[in-house]
């Protein structure tokens, strides 16, 4: 339906999704398509818990309205539907206006051009099936933490263990049980191994557990220089590969990152990237402050 004077509109649409009291709760919002009267909107994501609570019977408006450039919006008509339509194959809806007198208010049509439903196992989904779980832990060597002879360091372990040990120690008492084969693979970052600045550098050999998480960190103490910056991207894209590498059916794993850091990610938009770009491998990212 045209609401403008020249006989085009600027339409958007918002979907909404009714609540149990019977509200409607926006969901989302689309951009506006400028004067048209067809407008075709782009492709947009959203969960099934945001979008009907998981409820695929759940009532849900498409409203469609007229964008005025003093920001004022005008309804051209509304459709109500469930998801369970969309799957069931229906593609087309009728907006309706009810201050519209022709064509019983019909003021359009809305038609799904595509659709797409994806499943996001979770960490449970895996388990349950069976898979085997990787443990990785990447640990801060900056110079943030302070020098390992310094008291007040992070790193210090003259005094028994310190804020990395026992975060190592709490944290990976919970993980451990979840690793299949036991072997936890440990990383550095941040640090000056042989002179050169690595933002992942594998410490080697495979840990055993916890316990060799420990011994092969406090080894790394002797031969590591802290340096910086606190760069996360690299790890992330590390165990993401690892994560999405050699999967079949019937070879299924998970991968758990856990990063102990103590201080702000430099590069936190490039590890934001680098989190959306792995997220649709089987993997769950633990960041862990210390300090």
């Amino acid at each position: 339906d045209s609401k403008d004077f020249f006989g085009k509109s600027d339409p958007l649409l918002k979907i909404y999704r009714q609540r149990d009291n019977h509200n409607w709760e926006l969901v989302h919002t689309t951009e506006t398509v400028k004067n048209t009267s067809n407008a075709i909107w782009n492709k947009f994501t959203v969960t099934l818990t945001k979008l009907c609570n998981s409820n695929v019977n759940r009532p849900l408006k498409f409203e469609c309205l007229d964008w005025d450039s003093d920001g004022s919006t005008e309804l051209i008509g509304s459709a109500e539907l469930t998801f369970q339509d969309l799957l069931s194959g229906k593609k087309t809806f009728n907006f309706v206006n009810p201050n519209k007198k022709k064509n019983d208010g019909v003021a359009g049509h809305l038609s799904v051009l595509f659709l797409q439903v994806a499943n996001n196992n979770t960490f449970l989904d895996y388990i349950c099936g069976g898979c085997e779980v990787s443990l990785i832990t990447a640990i801060d060597f900056t110079a943030s933490n302070g020098l390992p002879s310094d008291p007040t360091s992070l790193h210090n372990i003259a005094s028994g263990h310190n804020q990395y040990e026992k975060v190592i120690q709490a944290v990976g008492k919970i993980l451990e049980p979840y690793d299949t084969d036991g072997i936890i693979q440990t990383y550095g970052f941040g640090g000056k191994w042989n002179g050169q600045v690595s933002h992942c550098h594998p410490l080697t050999p495979s840990s055993a557990g916890v316990q060799g998480v420990l011994n092969v960190y406090r080894e790394t103490l002797q031969n590591v220089t802290l340096f910086g910056p606190t760069n996360l991207e690299s790890i992330v894209q590390m165990a993401s590969r690892s994560a999405g590498a050699n999967q079949s059916q019937q070879n299924q794993k998970y991968t758990v990152l856990l990063i102990l850091t103590d201080g702000v990610i430099t590069d936190m938009e490039k590890t934001i990237a680098a989190i959306i770009e792995g997220s649709s491998q089987p993997l769950s990212i633990i960041i862990v402050g210390v300090g």
